[in-house]
């Protein structure tokens, strides 16, 4: 689905995506898949599905390709800060599936991930409380889980648009996690 453009603005729009409908999608594409291709990283040999691991993406080759496999929720260019460099930002591009946000050097070197935010050790998604940042937003981790990631969108309609995704992305696989505990 492509968002109607009003008149006289840039007719290739972005795509909007309905991100409950996809996340249920990926959720019931996991639920058909388990047992198949799924790994274990649990001490009892339970199988685990990607939404549940807590392995991050880039590190191997088959947790990448099993998050490929999951629903495109929002992709785009983010600017994420620098762990070298005090108020440094990167320009990455961010791709959200499951209950991942990966970030790439560029949308042409996808091969190899950067580095991911797992949502599930996330405990917030805010706008950064920083008034020389208008642009920017926090994903505040859980405490264990690694520092506070600092992202800054291009302009303030693409970060209210992050901020909304990775929000209900966020809180869906929350609510599904414990779910699927409660139930076990």
């Amino acid at each position: 689905d492509v968002a109607p453009s009003p008149e006289g603005t840039d007719e290739t729009a972005a795509p909007v995506v309905d991100v409950d409908k996809a996340l249920r999608e990926a959720q019931d594409q996991l639920e058909n898949k388990k047992g198949e291709g799924t790994h274990d990283n649990s001490e009892d040999g339970e199988s685990a599905e990607v939404l549940d691991s807590s392995e991050p993406v880039e590190s191997s080759e088959a947790a990448l390709n099993a998050w490929r496999e999951l629903p495109l929720l929002r992709s785009g260019i983010l600017h994420i800060r620098s762990p070298k460099g005090k108020g440094r930002f990167d320009k990455r591009y961010f791709e959200l599936r499951g209950n991942q946000l990966v970030h790439f050097a560029s949308e042409s070197k996808i091969k190899h991930a950067q580095g991911s935010i797992n949502l599930l050790n996330a405990m917030a998604v805010r706008e950064s409380h920083n008034d020389d940042d208008q642009l920017g937003f926090d994903v505040v981790m859980n405490a264990g889980a690694g520092r506070t990631q600092k992202l800054r969108a291009d302009s303030t309609d693409d970060r209210d648009e992050w901020i909304s995704a990775v929000s209900v992305v966020r809180e869906e696989a929350v609510a599904a996690y414990h779910t699927r505990r409660g139930a076990a």
